[in-house]
């Protein structure tokens, strides 16, 4: 909740605009406004729900090999991405990530890699306008 305070504040110093013509800080203003109306709905079930017995502090064990294999996985996806393009690096993302924290079959990872690179291309692309690196689909 603290974060979400925060990002409201320093969005509404960024010019919000109006809803036909919005500023800079409107897009981080409605997403700081989403996450603080899920904290408070969060810490609200929190607080309903009675304590009997110990606390669970989870079942499993914090992995740290997986948090390394993910942060390694973004810095090379960083410095791919110009070279390979937004939907060949996406694609081969979402594919190391999927074989190396889940059990799924090849034919799973590979149809959800796929769906995600050009579903995401979809909206970034067309829809929205970005300009994404296109790497060697530069045609």
């Amino acid at each position: 909740m603290l974060f979400s305070i925060f990002i409201l504040v320093e969005s509404y110093g960024l010019n919000l605009g109006s809803w036909r013509m919005p500023g800079p800080g409107y897009f981080p203003f409605g997403a700081g406004l989403l996450l603080g109306i899920v904290s408070l709905i969060e810490l609200i079930k929190t607080l309903r729900k009675p304590i009997s017995g110990p606390i669970d502090t989870g079942s499993e064990p914090l992995r740290w090999q997986n948090i390394i294999l993910t942060l390694v996985s973004l810095v090379g996806y960083a410095l791919l991405l110009n070279r390979l393009g937004f939907i060949l690096c996406t694609f081969f993302f979402v594919v190391f990530l999927r074989w190396t924290m889940t059990s799924r079959r090849w034919w799973n990872t590979l149809v959800v890699a796929l769906s995600a690179s050009l579903g995401l291309h979809l909206v970034f692309n067309l829809l929205l306008n970005a300009q994404l690196p296109r790497g060697i689909f530069s045609f």
